[in-house]
């Protein structure tokens, strides 16, 4: 994936409630089938729309900390 494609990628998450499955694993880099393993294991959250299988943007964001969270393994003790 170049720049560009990551940077549109990113313009979607941020601006849909759902991404597509196959932004989903570009985002995280794994393959688009794993993505729909994970997706079929309960892995992922998965909205259906028709045929469409699409990840909840939120669920994403938080998953990668772009929702301005820090995970445990992340906190910092500053004491």
């Amino acid at each position: 994936m170049n720049d560009k494609q990551l940077y549109e990628v990113l313009l979607r998450l941020d601006a849909a409630p759902t991404i597509s499955v196959d932004d989903f694993a570009l985002l995280v880099g794994i393959g688009r089938s794993t993505a729909y393993a994970a997706i079929a294991a309960g892995e992922v959250p998965s909205v259906r729309v028709g045929r469409r299988v699409r990840v909840p943007s939120a669920w994403v964001q938080s998953q990668l900390h772009r929702d301005g969270r820090q995970s445990d393994s992340q906190s910092v003790d500053r004491s």
